[in-house]
């Protein structure tokens, strides 16, 4: 049962006849009642008419001239000096003043953390992007996820062929706290906020440059001959520009 305020809000948002909501009205209303939009969208865009941008833009419109200067911009956005040639490129590219719809695309990016303003976030338990990894990575639906199931999610190089690479058990051994051979939801959340954000296993600077092939005596005999014959080559030239001398 929706209360008073509730159903004037749904008759301002839909309903723009004075006889009442018509059969199409109702049907767009319960569209987006299913799919989170309009009315029910927890992220709806902000257009240059609404009051909200409205004031925002005047007060950050200091000389009152409906443009915004860098200094004006950089103030309302809080953006920081070495940013704000990025964000002007963002949004303005080659003009002075930043017009009301640039300001009202840099206001909704603004207010929900997208584009110039988009902050990468920590996977949760609870977040859809991370149930989606388990849906599609847990193919067994145990609840874990054993090495080729890892090997398919992490895009290991072993993940088509059926195999396990050395790279997957080597994963497999950071991420697994309690050492079953699987990692849990825990240790998979884990896992992947540190493959976004290049931590742990997946830092480059822990990375082991292994190269099973190196063979550093051969190597040491290669640099010594290159030496020999560099030096060689130069006492050559002494030798040859002495003679020239006499």
């Amino acid at each position: 049962m929706l209360d008073g305020a509730s159903v004037e809000a749904i008759f301002n948002f839909y309903v723009t006849d004075s006889r009442g909501m018509d059969l199409a009205t109702y049907k767009q209303m319960d569209y987006d009642s299913l799919e989170l939009e309009g009315l029910w969208d927890p992220e709806p865009q902000y257009d240059t008419n609404h009051q909200d941008f409205i004031d925002a833009f005047e007060l950050a419109d200091t000389d009152s001239d409906g443009l915004l200067c860098r200094d004006e911009a950089q103030m309302w956005f809080m953006v920081a000096d070495d940013d704000m040639d990025a964000f002007w490129d963002y949004y303005v590219t080659n003009q002075e003043k930043m017009n009301e719809n640039q300001a009202v695309w840099a206001f909704n990016d603004y207010t929900y953390e997208e584009g110039f303003f988009y902050v990468m976030k920590e996977y949760t338990m609870e977040c859809d992007e991370f149930h989606e990894i388990l849906f599609m990575g847990d193919v067994d639906r145990d609840g874990k996820m054993n090495l080729q199931e890892l090997a398919d999610v992490f895009d290991c190089e072993c993940g088509c062929c059926g195999d396990v690479c050395q790279e997957c058990e080597a994963l497999m051994s950071h991420y697994d706290t309690d050492g079953d051979g699987m990692l849990c939801h825990q240790d998979m959340l884990t896992a992947v906020n540190d493959m976004r954000f290049e931590r742990g296993y997946f830092d480059p600077d822990n990375q082991d440059d292994d190269d099973d092939d190196f063979d550093e005596d051969a190597w040491k005999a290669d640099l010594h001959e290159v030496i020999e014959t560099n030096s060689q080559r130069i006492l050559d030239i002494v030798q040859q520009l002495q003679d020239a001398n006499f």
